[in-house]
């Protein structure tokens, strides 16, 4: 398939023999030849965008790729940008070759007052997909919630009525977690308290919150699949969600996603806590082809972590 956006394999031999047709010396196209190339084999360019627009986009590219600063560009200089980037991108569901070379221009609608801007730093932001929604959560205590199609202001969530409130660090969507009372799913969100607060993910009302164990300042979240505990779970190898926090001091947390997450009686029990790090956890990623957590952190190591903990 081909969009303005991309490029696939039939574009990269139209590119190709379009760069070649005018690159006779071998020494490369300047910046102009360049942009007229790219639109001649991309004519949606000029229906869709402004041709100042479009140029300035090519443009920005061209000098992204020039990677020698010599104000011209071989066909080597162009494929070897495009198959190294699009090796970087390739992930278990794409096959072949696919490159988005541009993200899209997203208009500013102009629907947000400032008073719907978070007041102090964002820490984090994620997308929900589920409803089409972008989460943010900010040093000012607050979750505030976007359209993923215009971006205006939906409504913010406020954890705690103390004055100041504490930091929301991270949030994430909990797809393991989905009853008929809860369909969409749940969107966990956690405060430099030690609290995680559970919310609905499609009316974003609070379920209930649970307090983190002794010590356990989370600073980062994300919810996966994991590949190891599927195959040796319940019968029929029913896929087992998880959600993995790393706090302040370097320690990985990580708790299966579970309807204990939902009732305030009952108190969710860790699959374990581990230690990877000396420091502040920055990050922590599942990768689906180590099957293993991968966590970084502010003492300089990036750690793999089996699903023993270890």
């Amino acid at each position: 398939r081909s969009t303005m956006r991309d490029i696939d394999m039939e574009n990269l031999n139209q590119l190709e023999d379009a760069f070649r047709r005018l690159d006779k010396t071998g020494k490369g196209l300047d910046e102009d030849n360049f942009i007229a190339t790219f639109k001649k084999v991309f004519p949606p360019w000029r229906k869709a965008f402004d041709a100042q627009v479009a140029s300035s986009q090519l443009s920005a590219l061209f000098m992204k790729i020039d990677a020698n600063a010599d104000a011209s560009l071989t066909w080597d200089e162009f494929s070897g940008y495009i198959l190294w980037t699009a090796n970087q991108k390739a992930d278990e569901q794409h096959h072949g070759l696919e490159k988005t070379v541009f993200t899209a221009a997203l208009p500013d609608h102009k629907y947000n007052e400032r008073s719907s801007y978070h007041t102090d730093m964002i820490q984090y932001v994620t997308h929900i997909a589920s409803v089409g929604k972008y989460a943010t959560c900010g040093r000012d205590g607050t979750v505030r919630l976007w359209s993923s199609e215009t971006r205006r202001h939906l409504g913010t969530l406020k954890t705690s009525p103390r004055d100041p409130p504490p930091w929301i660090l991270c949030c994430s969507e909990l797809q393991g977690i989905k009853t008929p009372k809860h369909p969409f799913g749940i969107l966990a969100v956690c405060s430099l308290d030690r609290n995680m607060f559970i919310y609905d993910i499609k009316s974003f009302s609070l379920v209930r919150h649970v307090e983190l164990p002794d010590g356990f300042v989370p600073m980062c979240c994300n919810a996966f699949v994991s590949k190891a505990i599927t195959g040796r779970g319940t019968a029929g190898g029913a896929p087992h969600h998880l959600l993995a926090l790393g706090d302040s001091t370097g320690r990985l947390l990580v708790y299966e996603q579970t309807a204990s997450m939902l009732s305030p009686g009952e108190t969710p029990t860790p699959l374990w806590i581990s230690k990877p790090h000396k420091d502040y956890v920055t990050r922590v990623e599942y990768i689906l082809d180590f099957d293993r957590i991968v966590t970084t952190s502010l003492d300089g190591t990036v750690c793999l972590t089996e699903f023993s903990g270890k």
